[in-house]
């Protein structure tokens, strides 16, 4: 966390430049005359909290394969066998707020972000990205908590463009634990006397997002019914149904238990979503035509949206015409192997195994629909939405250095630089929800800098295409 403490010192020295002068409740209702492109706190501090139950139940598992895509990042090396461990050190959180905020006065809104990372072990939330991002949002008034999730996967070997059962199992997972942690943030704001925290927050106005796999499973907990995860989890599977092998998605493994119903009483409190380069996934059939997929939606959480995404995406691939399948098949049996990737018993809940994936190739199982998909939901349903493309970025930002493309027309030089463009665009987003203007203005950017400041009209952007490739409506 050093480089991100010398980021912070930055961004302070910075801040107390342009800091502007505010009433506590002017900041907690981002009034719409503030310019939410610059800095409106400048004593941003970070708590480090678990969610976890305590104690810990012992049905609680988190597993780490020896072939996890474990990349190369210090300390993180793969065990030597398979593990199933009954380990809680996943589910803790970071809490960025301001401390120079009144929070007797008004409470601030809420930012619940969820890190990408492909559910690999070795992703998490120290990742410097989700962190500048939470840092530049508490900046601009949002107590913004970076949370991590159980994570563990192996890919296909014989097929990487087929999807395993550790990756059919790891997003849902993942969704069980960020469902935990919303319902922990909102019991301890309620029982905030027992605790030292700063803040405060106002609980019926929490926004969330994710980058890539953090999206992935951010905006099924946004968004969707039981109905469409029932659909979602139930139809590839033919052995050991999802929720009896792993738990149905509300577990009572955090501080804050499934009390009530998470789609009546939680949901709706989840005012607008934060998408960078996720996505959506559906049933393949029918949903795999685009003028299907609004009725999969019918009785959705369809909250706002203010998406990114690039064109060139190969992992989550913005539209199903170019090289890049949107399309999902599941790993079929591979019986000669020594690696299962269709079925496993392996850290499961119960001995009556095992779990195992729809063997049969020849037909795609899901959709993952990208920010494109969701645009067009959203449009579809008149929901206030805005989408983000850049024509040459890939799966995620560029690396930093020569050639440093992925600015969505900005202009911006580096990662960090189109960060901060991305959290001022979200933090206006928010704003102009909460104060809606007279005229909106332009909801697509494909290649053109958004460069409202407030509650002003969008910039008029033009342009709808990258190159020949694509013609947004």
């Amino acid at each position: 966390m050093k480089k991100l403490y010398a980021l912070l010192l930055l961004q302070i020295i910075w801040g107390g430049v342009n800091a502007q002068q505010l009433t506590p409740c002017d900041t907690a209702n981002l009034d719409s005359s503030l310019d939410l492109t610059g800095v409106i706190f400048n004593d941003i501090h970070i708590d480090t909290l678990s969610y976890a139950k305590n104690p810990l139940p012992a049905l609680l598992a988190d597993v780490k394969y020896k072939n996890d895509v474990y990349g190369q990042p210090p300390g993180c090396d793969p065990p030597e066998t398979d593990e199933c461990l009954n380990d809680g050190s996943a589910l803790k959180y970071y809490a960025y707020y301001p401390k120079d905020h009144d929070y007797a006065a008004c409470p601030l809104k809420a930012v619940v972000l969820a890190h990408s990372g492909s559910f690999a072990e070795c992703s998490s939330l120290d990742q410097p990205g989700i962190n500048k991002i939470s840092l530049f949002l508490a900046q601009r008034g949002f107590v913004v908590f970076n949370v991590e999730y159980r994570r563990g996967i192996m890919l296909d070997s014989s097929n990487l463009s087929n999807n395993s059962v550790q990756q059919y199992k790891a997003p849902y997972i993942a969704e069980q634990d960020i469902r935990g942690f919303f319902r922990s943030m909102i019991k301890r704001e309620r029982n905030k006397s027992q605790f030292t925290d700063y803040w405060k927050i106002d609980t019926n106005n929490i926004y969330m997002g994710g980058m890539s796999a953090g999206d992935y499973a951010v905006l099924n907990v946004a968004r969707y019914s039981k109905s469409m995860n029932d659909a979602l989890y139930a139809p590839p599977i033919t052995s050991g149904n999802i929720q009896y092998v792993l738990g149905n998605p509300d577990l009572d493994f955090y501080y804050g238990e499934p009390d009530l119903d998470f789609y009546s009483f939680y949901q709706p409190k989840i005012k607008a979503v934060f998408s960078m380069w996720g996505a959506i996934p559906m049933p393949w059939n029918p949903y795999h035509t685009i003028s299907n997929q609004p009725s999969f939606f019918a009785d959705a959480h369809l909250t706002p949206a203010i998406l990114f995404h690039g064109y060139m995406d190969k992992t989550f691939p913005l539209v199903d015409d170019m090289p890049y399948s949107q399309d999902v098949n599941l790993s079929p049996s591979t019986p000669t192997s020594e690696l299962q990737y269709n079925s496993t018993d392996f850290c499961i809940r119960n001995d009556e195994g095992p779990f195992s994936l729809n063997p049969y190739p020849d037909t795609p199982d899901i959709i993952n629909g990208s920010s494109y998909n969701m645009y067009r939901v959203l449009k579809y349903y008149s929901v206030k939405c805005e989408i983000y493309v850049d024509c040459s970025m890939k799966h995620g930002l560029d690396k930093d250095g020569p050639g440093y493309g992925s600015n969505f027309g900005t202009g911006a030089t580096d990662a960090e630089q189109t960060e901060l463009y991305m959290v001022q665009r979200f933090a206006i987003f928010i704003q102009k929800l909460l104060h809606p203007p007279s005229v909106y203005g332009n909801t697509i950017f494909v290649d053109c800098e958004n460069t409202s400041k407030n509650c002003t009209t969008n910039t008029n952007c033009t342009n709808r295409s990258c190159g020949e490739l694509i013609d947004f409506p």
